[in-house]
Order: structure tokens, then C-alpha cells, then sequence
């Protein structure tokens, strides 16, 4: 489809692929069907694309524990917590609000209602509690804090995970209205947006994609049983 488009030349696509293998692949059958020298479509990962359009930089796993970290041990109720017994619990965390993100669900009230629900759990047919079950329900209610302000520690120092950057992305492009962001005009010169190869996709990267389809030419090829 994307070679026999002949009122768009291939240097004008930009095709988004799910991951960097599917990226190799494509540009090898591309290649295998023309005869004579193009310039080829430019070829990006989900993740590189949506990256681009946020001020926010994807840093690795390992920095954002200890960021995290350091927003756990800044709260007064667990400033005396060691990085052994935040490590149980830190990847946890991290990968839930990930796709807590991802999903564009609303934190605070997620952690709410698992507060509630542990509170119960715990404190059912009890008249008190012992110390321990105190601070394992503290724990839960500052949950959504420690949410916000590593959100916060994140954004002021221009870093984020996939979640957050895409969620990031997702809320800028929904507020934009009728007028680009300025991070789209590093794309005016494709005439045409190609996602190929999804099967499943997030909240935050549904909201990102009918962006695209609503404000430029744009073509989804999916990776769907054609049954469906």
C-alpha cells in the first residue's frame, strides 16, 4: 500500500511501528519492492515518536528508583525507611503507575479506594491495632501523595517514564484545540502518517493517534485477523 501510493511520494511518509525489529523488516520489504533509487519513508518506534512530541526525556529504570526513593524518604512518616525495604515494594510501584499512566486513569482515587479497601481488610473484627498494622495502613494512605510529588520531581527536572511521558503527550495534544503544539512542527514536512502493525492500544496512545487522524492525512494498518 505504502509503495503504490503514487500521490504521495515514500520521503514524504511517516510510518510509526510498534518496535525497532518490525522497523528493520519493513525497510527490507520496501526495498525488495522498488527497482530504482528513493529516498526511504521516514521510520519510527511508538516510542520514539511520542517521545519526540513531549519536553519530557525517558530516563532508565535505575534512576527512577532512586528518585522515587528520595520522594518516599522526603515524606516525614518514612523518613527513617531503609533502600533495602523500599526496594520491595519501589518496581512495584513504579510499573503500576506506569500503566496507571498509560491507561489515563485517575491516581489519587485509585490509591483511595486501595487505601479504603486494606483499612477494611485490615481493622475488620478488630477493636485496635497493633503498630505495625498502623504503619502498614499509613503506608497506603500516603500512596497517591508519594504519586503526586514524584510526578512533580519528575516534570521539574524535564525526565520521565513511558507512562508519564505519554500521558504527558496525550493531555497537551486533548488542550491544544485547533492550533498544533510546537513540538508537531518538526513533522509538516510528511504529507502522510502511517501507524502499521498495532493490535492493542493504551487510553493515552488512542487519545495521541485520533489526534493525528483528525489533523493530518492518516492511515492505520492493523495487525488484526482480517475475519475481524
Amino acid at each position: 500500500q505504502i509503495v503504490q501510493n503514487k500521490a504521495v511520494s515514500l520521503e514524504k511518509n511517516l510510518i510509526i511501528l510498534p518496535n525497532k525489529h518490525t522497523k528493520k523488516i519493513l525497510q527490507k520489504e520496501i526495498a525488495l519492492l522498488i527497482d530504482q533509487p528513493y529516498f526511504s519513508p521516514t521510520i519510527l518506534t511508538i516510542n520514539e515518536f511520542i517521545e519526540s512530541l513531549s519536553p519530557l526525556r525517558s530516563i532508565p529504570k535505575e534512576e527512577l528508583i532512586l528518585l522515587l526513593f528520595d520522594t518516599y524518604i522526603a515524606l516525614d512518616s518514612f523518613k527513617n525507611e531503609t533502600f533495602q525495604r523500599f526496594l520491595s515494594w519501589g518496581s512495584i510501584f513504579l510499573s503500576d503507575i506506569n500503566e496507571i499512566d498509560l491507561q489515563l486513569a485517575d491516581a489519587p482515587l485509585i490509591f483511595t479506594n486501595l487505601s479504603e479497601a486494606k483499612e477494611i481488610e485490615t481493622s475488620f473484627l478488630k477493636e485496635t491495632l497493633t503498630e505495625n498494622q498502623i504503619s502498614y495502613l499509613q503506608f497506603y494512605v500516603q500512596l497517591s501523595e508519594i504519586y503526586l510529588v514524584f510526578h512533580q520531581k519528575l516534570i521539574s527536572k524535564g525526565v520521565g517514564y513511558e507512562g508519564l511521558i505519554y500521558r504527558d503527550v496525550a493531555e497537551q495534544l486533548s488542550k491544544s484545540n485547533n492550533s498544533d503544539p510546537e513540538a508537531i512542527k518538526q513533522y509538516q514536512f510528511f504529507k502522510k502518517f502511517i501507524f502499521v502493525g498495532f493490535h492493542a492500544l493504551s487510553p493515552s496512545e488512542m487519545t495521541i493517534l485520533e489526534y493525528f487522524y483528525h489533523r493530518f492525512e492518516t492511515s492505520f494498518i492493523f495487525d488484526i485477523d482480517h475475519f475481524y
